[in-house]
């Protein structure tokens, strides 16, 4: 019987050999590409950042963060009773801020429902739901061979 390195650390040969094959699989693809990001390994394998971030520690790879396209996404946001800052802008935009510890969103093509609810003693309350489009700046993680 040969004993796997990694048998000890993940518990059945089968679990090793299956770590064994994509780690291998994760230094083929970035000695032969030179740098790859996530969405390139992960028709190869499940959780590629797993195997890099590894090598990455030992000191394999060094990973870069780029900054890509602009893109724009779908805003869809409900806000109950919640303290919201609404900021209409002079360029026809809405900055929306849910609370201090969360960065402000700036849409764009917005659309903003009002629903007042009424409780049973009288209280009125006001929620909110805003949809739109958010413009944002793609980063990707690269990670590259350490020569």
């Amino acid at each position: 019987m040969t004993y796997n390195k990694y048998e000890a650390l993940l518990g059945s040969v089968t679990k090793a050999e299956m770590f064994a094959n994509r780690m291998n699989a994760c230094v083929e693809a970035v000695r032969s590409k030179g740098e790859v990001s996530r969405r390139d390994l992960l028709a190869q394998m499940p959780n590629p950042n797993y195997y890099l971030d590894l090598l990455e520690r030992f000191g394999v790879v060094k990973s870069e963060v780029r900054e890509e396209e602009i893109i724009d996404i779908k805003y869809d946001e409900y806000f109950f009773n919640g303290p919201a800052r609404l900021i209409m802008n002079p360029d026809q935009t809405l900055t929306v801020q849910r609370a201090s510890s969360y960065s402000p969103a700036t849409i764009h093509d917005y659309n903003i429902e009002k629903c007042e609810r009424t409780y049973y003693n009288g209280a009125k309350m006001v929620d909110f739901h805003i949809t739109g489009k958010q413009t944002v700046q793609v980063k990707r993680k690269y990670w590259v061979w350490k020569v």
